[in-house]
């Protein structure tokens, strides 16, 4: 197995930019609702749990992304299932506010074509780095890659997001040892370590399931937990809901800190997690359409 580093906007393999060192007991998600509920522990492992298509990925692309800007030190994205180009397109698309069926077009518009170009030298800027695995990845594998990438940049990492616990929890661990390993790297480098699981339930179920049927669930890791967030989307299950365009992420269980509810607008058209309470501008400085759940 080999787990191979890219900086973010670029598909080749380069050194990650350093930052500003910026110690903290929390990071800022960048979305205030959360950000009001208390944050990301650091040091610190949250687990992230939502049903598949519910844009859990999406949400940690979202906070990849926003620590990588204000925290200014490292932050590494791991995945085992989408390639560096697929996770530059994600992002490129939310933050140049393109739909993404606007970058298959061919030819591709000429404002979503100026618009990308922006996206990608801000993202080019940024110190955030994809890992892309070709196998099963160990806790161990993963802290070596932390190291190195601390090393890189003089720096220690803000933020490592694991997209998929199976991504690591297929080294033949139990979880909650892969969940206790985990969390001695994040203690070991003071960073906040975000893992995310879906495949909840089938999307075909009655019900999607309650936020305190899924902590029940992951009970056997809450020891070695510091958060616990379920993201949830009505209109998944319900296409005429009043509530199409908006999300939840339920802050269900917190080492030390509050639970509640943060309500979000998921913009579809971007695969984007934004604010309620922000205005959503297009990349050119314009404000977008305030109808979150319309394409477009």
């Amino acid at each position: 197995m080999t787990l191979v580093l890219h900086q973010a906007g670029d598909a080749s393999p380069v050194a990650v930019p350093a930052g500003r060192d910026r110690p903290s007991s929390r990071l800022q998600a960048g979305l205030g609702e959360l950000d009001r509920i208390g944050g990301l522990p650091a040091p610190g492992l949250t687990l992230v749990t939502g049903e598949p298509g519910v844009g859990v990925t999406a949400l940690a692309l979202r906070l990849a992304h926003d620590v990588a800007c204000r925290e200014e030190r490292p932050v590494l994205f791991l995945s085992d299932h989408l390639r560096a180009e697929q996770l530059d397109l994600r992002l490129l698309s939310s933050i140049g506010r393109v739909p993404l069926r606007e970058w298959s077009a061919r030819p591709r518009p000429a404002d979503a074509e100026r618009r990308g170009r922006r996206a990608r030298r801000e993202l080019l800027r940024q110190p955030l780095s994809w890992a892309v695995a070709d196998g099963a990845v160990t806790p161990v594998t993963l802290a070596l890659a932390v190291s190195a990438l601390a090393e890189r940049a003089g720096l220690p990492p803000s933020l490592v997001v694991i997209d998929r616990m199976s991504a690591v929890a297929r080294s033949g661990d139990a979880a909650s040892v892969v969940a206790a390993r985990l969390r001695e790297v994040a203690v070991h480098h003071g960073c906040a370590i975000v893992v995310t699981e879906t495949g909840l339930a089938s999307p075909a179920a009655a019900k999607p399931a309650r936020p305190q049927e899924v902590s029940q669930r992951f009970a056997s890791l809450q020891p070695q937990l510091d958060a616990h967030w379920y993201v949830h989307r009505q209109e998944l299950r319900d296409v005429d809901t009043p509530d199409a365009g908006l999300g939840e992420v339920h802050v269900t269980w917190q080492r030390d800190g509050a639970t509640g509810v943060a309500t979000l607008a998921f913009l579809t058209h971007l695969g984007m997690w934004a604010s309620l309470a922000v205005p959503i501008r297009n990349g050119d400085g314009a404000d977008a359409q305030t109808t979150f759940g319309a394409d477009g």
